[in-house]
């Protein structure tokens, strides 16, 4: 008995010695693995991102993009495919012909306001002056409140009945009674060009400002010396500096003007008499009011295809820019 017991205790502790050898040699084998191949731990340390990327972004585009060659349609039983017939349905809508070159317009006017109005405090703010680290935080004040809040703040700046906007145009004696501006067709879509501008103006100044800081003050002295006014000192040295800030500028806004949802969600819901519904609002309303899942995909795919579009262009403009 005394001879198994030794035996057994043995083994006992020849076993509970190899053991945990054994698992040593494989977790130093695995990580001399990852050591020696740097592209397999990076890939291993990114992959939940990765899947949840995957699961959030790169699915649901995958899967629209499939749905809009298919009838989708809460009205008709079962899925039919279509191939190309939703994205030529889409020009064989008016309404939505006319979004497109509304989508166009609101863009470019809103970017022109931005990038000119950006431009000008920015050049401002470059100088000095008392106060100025104030006035620079109060700016953007406006582009860190959120879009739907920018849109309540509106609706009530141009209430037809209480609004300051009215009460401000009428002391002034410039109109002679309060007006309904988002229900006029007139002037709805540019009251909505406004209300993004003042919100979205402050990030162009953050940019072209960013842009300035970049530009030392003996150019500036130098061209003072030489006798150079305001007008040709910003022509000839600031403008050609910030270049670059500005087509990067450009490109985020662009993507976000055509983009536009919430804004006209909030204040006008696509009224007065469709007057205000751009491209993106036709989409929600085709997708998630009608339920026509297919037909809305192909209206969402063609937005994006305007962008990329746009994007190619600035990006061209972009690298002409770094060549020179």
């Amino acid at each position: 008995m005394g001879d198994l017991s030794s035996r057994y205790s043995s083994k006992s502790i020849k076993s509970g010695i190899i053991a945990p050898t054994v698992m040593d040699k494989q977790r130093f084998s695995l990580t001399g693995k990852l050591e020696k191949n740097e592209g397999l731990f990076a890939f291993l340390l990114i992959l939940p991102a990765l899947l949840l990327v995957m699961g959030l972004y790169v699915y649901p585009i995958g899967y629209s993009f499939v749905v809009s060659f298919f009838r989708s349609d809460i009205r008709y039983p079962g899925v039919v495919f279509r191939g190309l017939g939703n994205y030529i349905d889409i020009f064989k809508r008016p309404d939505l012909l006319i979004s497109f070159w509304r989508t166009i317009y609101f863009t470019v006017v809103s970017i022109a306001l931005e990038m000119v109005a950006g431009i000008a405090i920015a050049v401002a703010f470059n100088k000095r002056f008392v106060g100025r680290p104030i006035a620079r935080s109060i700016v953007l004040i406006p582009w860190a409140i959120p879009p739907v809040v920018n849109g309540i703040i509106w609706n009530w700046l141009v209430h037809p009945k209480i609004g300051v906007l009215n009460y401000v145009l009428t002391s002034l004696r410039i109109i002679d009674r309060y007006k309904p501006w988002l229900a006029d067709p007139r002037w709805a879509l540019n009251i909505i060009i406004v209300a993004d501008a003042w919100k979205w103006t402050p990030l162009v100044v953050l940019l072209i400002l960013a842009g300035l800081q970049s530009i030392p003050d003996d150019l500036y002295e130098a061209a003072k010396i030489d006798g150079a006014g305001s007008v040709k000192t910003f022509f000839r040295i600031t403008l050609p500096v910030i270049q670059w800030p500005i087509l990067v500028t450009l490109l985020l806004r662009t993507v976000e003007a055509i983009r536009i949802f919430d804004i006209i969600f909030i204040m006008t819901r696509g009224g007065p008499a469709n007057r205000t519904k751009l491209t993106t609002y036709y989409v929600w309303e085709i997708a998630f009011k009608f339920h026509r899942l297919g037909f809305g995909s192909a209206l969402a795919y063609l937005i994006t295809l305007l962008i990329v579009v746009f994007a190619v262009l600035y990006y061209k403009s972009i690298n002409k820019q770094v060549e020179y």
